[in-house]
């Protein structure tokens, strides 16, 4: 029996975005002995766990602050970057992607722009221990996005 199953992840490199296609179980074994859970990870999921590039610290009594499941993504992608002073820039489609959200979701720039970005800033802004703000580059649907 498989307990949980990962079909893609998206990974940053610092430079751009990586979406990696693999399919692989999350646990490879798990199963109860002296009242314990035991445990292991699958060894496709040990070699992302073990890279330690692809991880910030998180406070996680600000992270839980959080109502908003964007304001969380775009916080981690803010403290992942803290020290460079911006994110990297996204074309508006492969950042709707990076947040999880599906083509046909948002098609209108100033419904997507309102909703998720101007609510995940306030609240970020509010409740964080960082000051952000969104920069865009050309218009709507063409626009590069990115945080600083």
């Amino acid at each position: 029996q498989q307990l949980c199953i990962i079909e893609s992840y998206n990974l940053i490199n610092k430079t751009n975005i990586h979406d990696f296609k693999q399919t692989f179980s999350l646990l490879a074994s798990a199963y109860i002995e002296d009242g314990l859970c035991k445990y292991s990870f699958s060894p496709a999921l040990i070699g992302q766990l073990i890279n330690p590039s692809s991880y910030s610290k998180i406070n996680l009594l600000i992270q839980k602050e959080f109502a908003s499941k964007y304001s969380l993504v775009i916080y981690e992608l803010c403290v992942d970057y803290a020290g460079i002073e911006r994110t990297p820039v996204f074309a508006l489609k492969e950042f709707k992607k990076y947040l999880g959200i599906a083509e046909d979701e948002y098609k209108e720039f100033k419904h997507f722009n309102y909703k998720i970005i101007k609510k995940a800033i306030l609240e970020i802004n509010q409740k964080a221990d960082l000051l952000i703000a969104v920069k865009f580059s050309g218009k709507n649907d063409d626009a590069l996005v990115w945080f600083t």
